[in-house]
């Protein structure tokens, strides 16, 4: 399945994340709507979203915008990627694969 990579990310862009307890809180920022997501044991994480319902494995634009959230805590940044080209191009840390989206990372500097 094809993904629009850089539509996700620049989507998640505009999203607001907040941690409460172990819990994700992220607003929309078209919408407004909030959107609770949680971190499992094996680094995936779920989301409330209704595309997140038919998809337990993806990333939508909320998962995205808490991983960003982490890594700029760390002084890192995400990118997502469609595929596997794009992604050896990048030259980035590997961070996670699923649903057609590579994820990696890279200091921020």
């Amino acid at each position: 399945m094809q993904r629009h990579a850089k539509v996700l990310k620049g989507k998640s862009k505009t999203h607001k994340v907040e941690l409460s307890g172990d819990v994700f809180t992220v607003t929309s920022g078209t919408s407004g709507k909030r959107y609770f997501v949680k971190s499992l044991s094996n680094g995936c994480f779920l989301c409330g979203c209704k595309w997140h319902e038919y998809h337990k494995a993806g990333e939508c634009s909320h998962t995205l915008a808490v991983r960003e959230w982490l890594a700029q805590a760390g002084n890192r940044t995400t990118q997502a990627h469609a595929t596997v080209d794009e992604y050896r191009r990048s030259h980035r840390r590997f961070e996670d694969y699923n649903e057609g989206l590579i994820i990696t990372s890279r200091s921020a500097r």
